[in-house]
């Protein structure tokens, strides 16, 4: 044991294997060293199950029959609840065997009921659909058998309590509340406070210490020390959220030792032999010293190859003390991954913010990053994406359909550098789809992503996941195309929607009377399918429906001729564009068009005039300027989100704002924004989407946005009117516009242009500036100097 830093101070070595060694083979272990022991000590969750088995092995203090309920959160669950100290609902057993259906409240928390400690494999479930999503996670991490339980969410103030057991009774020593918990990840983090400032959460130390007492004295539970955490909800109620029968992790030992003068690890030992001074620490107090704990975890799977040191954080004014490790390695981000950590003491909460905002802004990491053991099967070629996803794992495996091969150029010298690469005609065959699954199946690979970042590849990649097991919802991935699907999803939840209903057959007049009778006019109807505003049409009375529908075209795109018809929304369009992982945005992006699209649209076919003002692309509304936008833009995407299982990948939402402010939500699509709107988040970001897009869903992490200008945006450069192009600017002359970061040229001289249609691009701009009028100056000089000019056709 050369790497043991106690290897000196040891009078004799056992080693173990614990992940394949059985007790037998440990005691053998312990007889051959000539090894007796007197106490039995163990401060590692994992290692818990050892503990007591070599104490009543050897009749040591530790092995109380009591214990083996404490090292279950299922078995303390159902003895709180026995014993009138807990309310909370909860199912147990094994991920494989737990039935989702039974679990009838929502937001749920799913976990390990065994060896949960730094918050590994934790997750929030707000719907069936996304608990059984996230037990097939767990499953895949860590099996079927892994015991968890399934317990109501509690929505309050995290807070924990450490200190002694004495003859049966819990002796609150050191207590924390945790007002920046991440809710998202269900980590600790931010500044911690000890002792609690909330009168709520001092409150609920003390119900939460009687509680604990109850269950010590109900199990027998004479000694020991225990390291219990807890939420405060927002009537004033205490519920336990999970007890550990050792003593807090990080700088605990260190603020336990500083305010009460006492080492959890001594007691430890000293109850381990049976020699603890009981009396003292009956009668233990803490001092006053407000002390802030401050973490810093590394979020990216890699190795830390520079960070600054700890001795420069201990020299900030009010850190009274931290740690380091020496070397780190982060293998997974299904758990708590602490790097450094700082002990901050303060005489205000003020202060103590100051401190940490000054330990923050000194305290830097470097990872460098390993490749995953990671399996993702991309869909539609992206050479930067793919490029991306290969620099994070080998294991990529493409799929390409003829329009890919045919018109994309793809890279085929990158491509022979991924594990796979599938051609097939055309993302809507099942067929071709089916046999993909099926050889990634033969080869037993054990995909942990499917990314689809068009629109054309959406259901094909849908079906992929169902056949690959990566989702157990089959109509999960139509919900994402399918608006019927996706609305009807969103019924009973807090998100506006406006009325709708199916139009299967537009043929049909009783289809047709049944819009008629349940709808307001005017109202919109649209392929159930479709995207881009492509064959969106207003109907504006009931006797204009028919003359519409009889009218209107089928998508050329499409398949399906389905239709839905929903009530004309009027406001300002919004789009929202996302990157996700779990609840928690990793960018979040909200826009306003310059013109929705379908008056855009519709003013082009009557021919009204335009002017000099942008009216076709759109531009980024800075959180900053927009707070309140955001914040309830950011609560509807989260309903939405929870409402159809969306957990990972890009996403790319429509909603709209009516005069009264009031967010009504239109559609969404699990994928990047399409035309100017991947340029846009490139330049939003600092680099381009498609890095973040990979990086995201299998790292769960991106580099920070580091966007050059404060105000972006892009503008669609269109003529006037319908017809044959004569002129047709240049990427050039576009880029010799001050502010313009982009260029694309998609149409030339000679090209017809048809402005009814959504979609009949001409070229795009992406436009930047440092302020508001600076941006508004110069788009309108692009729009008034930068013109495509056509002819009439015949």
């Amino acid at each position: 044991m050369p790497d043991d830093i106690n290897r000196d101070s040891c009078d004799a070595h056992v080693v173990v294997d614990w992940d394949t060694a059985d007790f037998p083979q440990l005691i053998e272990a312990i007889d051959r060293a000539g090894v007796v022991p007197i106490a039995v000590v163990n401060l590692v969750e994992p290692l818990l199950p050892w503990q007591l088995q070599v104490a009543r092995h050897y009749g040591l203090p530790g092995g109380e029959p009591a214990r083996d309920t404490l090292l279950s959160k299922a078995a303390v669950r159902s003895e709180m609840t026995r014993i009138g100290q807990s309310s909370l609902r909860f199912e147990n057993g094994p991920a494989g065997s737990i039935d989702a259906g039974v679990v009838t409240k929502y937001p749920v928390i799913v976990k390990p009921a065994r060896d949960s400690g730094g918050s590994r494999l934790v997750r929030r479930a707000d719907s069936v659909e996304q608990l059984r999503g996230c037990l097939q996670d767990i499953m895949r991490a860590a099996g079927p058998e892994l015991e968890v339980i399934v317990e109501e969410y509690l929505d309050g103030t995290e807070f924990s309590v450490d200190g002694p057991v004495v003859d049966g009774v819990f002796h609150a020593l050191f207590s924390v509340e945790k007002p920046e918990h991440d809710e998202e990840r269900h980590h600790d983090a931010g500044l911690r406070l000890s002792p609690p400032q909330s009168d709520h959460v001092r409150s609920a130390v003390d119900q939460l210490t009687a509680k604990v007492s109850a269950l010590c004295t109900e199990l027998g539970l004479g000694r020991g020390w225990l390291h219990v955490e807890g939420r405060v909800l927002s009537d004033g109620t205490a519920e336990l959220v999970e007890i550990n029968p050792r003593s807090g992790g990080g700088l605990y030992r260190s603020a336990t030792m500083r305010t009460c003068n006492v080492d959890p690890v001594e007691v430890t030992v000293c109850m381990a032999l049976g020699e603890e001074d009981t009396e003292a620490l009956r009668t233990c107090t803490r001092s006053d010293e407000l002390l802030g704990l401050l973490p810093f975890e590394v979020n990216q799977l890699g190795t830390v190859i520079e960070a600054t040191p700890l001795a420069e954080i201990k020299a900030i004014p009010g850190v009274v003390d931290g740690y380091q490790f020496d070397s780190f390695e982060v293998t997974s981000l299904d758990s708590e991954n602490f790097y450094t950590e700082a002990l901050l003491s303060g005489d205000s909460v003020e202060h103590l913010q100051e401190i940490a905002d000054r330990v923050r802004a000194a305290f830097h990491v470097r990872v460098q990053q390993v490749r995953a053991d990671t399996n993702v099967v991309v869909c539609k070629w992206s050479p930067t994406l793919t490029r991306s996803l290969l620099d994070i794992t080998p294991h990529v495996y493409v799929v390409l359909d003829d329009f890919d091969v045919k018109f994309m150029d793809p890279d085929w010298d990158l491509l022979a550098e991924s594990a796979r690469v599938y051609r097939i005609s055309d993302f809507d065959s099942n067929e071709e789809v089916a046999a993909v699954a099926a050889d990634l199946a033969l080869r037993d690979i054990k995909v942990d992503h499917v990314i689809s970042w068009t629109e054309f590849s959406q259901f094909g990649a849908g079906y992929l996941e169902v056949l690959l097991g990566l989702t157990t919802d089959p109509l999960k991935h139509v919900s994402f195309r399918d608006k019927r699907m996706m609305k009807q999803r969103l019924r009973g939840t807090d998100v506006a929607v406006a009325d709708w209903m199916t139009l299967p057959d537009r043929a049909s007049e009783r289809d047709r009377q049944a819009v008629r009778d349940g709808l307001r006019f005017p109202l919109v109807i649209k392929p159930a399918a479709g995207s881009g505003t492509i064959g969106t049409v207003t109907v504006r009375q009931p006797e204009d429906l028919a003359g519409v529908l009889e009218a209107l075209a089928p998508d050329p795109e499409l398949r399906s001729v389905q239709l839905i018809a929903e009530e004309r929304i009027e406001g300002r369009e919004l789009h929202v564009d996302a990157l996700w992982n779990g609840d928690e945005p990793l960018y979040f992006v909200v826009s306003a068009y310059y013109k929705p699209r379908l008056a855009l649209v519709e003013d082009s076919a009557a021919n009204i005039p335009v002017t000099d003002a942008p009216i076709d692309g759109s531009y980024v509304l800075p959180a900053d300027d927009a707070p309140e936008l955001y914040r309830r833009a950011l609560e509807l995407h989260r309903g939405v989100n929870r409402a159809m299982g969306i957990t990972s990948g890009a996403t790319h939402l429509e909603m709209f704002e009516r005069a009264d402010g009031e967010l009504v939500f239109s559609e969404i699509a699990t994928r990047l924004g399409g035309a100017w709107i991947g340029q846009v988040l490139s330049e939003y970001l600092g680099y381009e989407v498609h890095t973040a897009l990979a990086s995201g869903t299998v790292r769960g992490t991106i580099d920070q946005p580091r966007s050059g200008k404060r105000y972006l945006g892009a503008l669609q450069l269109r003529p006037a009117t319908s017809g044959r192009i004569t002129k047709m600017p240049g990427e050039e002359d576009m880029r010799a516009f001050d502010g313009v970061l982009r260029a694309q040229k998609l149409r030339s001289v000679g090209d017809d242009v048809d402005l009814t249609h959504p979609s009949n691009w001409c070229g795009f701009i992406v436009l930047g500036a440092d302020s508001a009028d600076e941006y508004v100056e110069r788009a309108h000089r692009i729009v008034r100097d930068l013109r495509v000019e056509v002819e009439p056709t015949a």
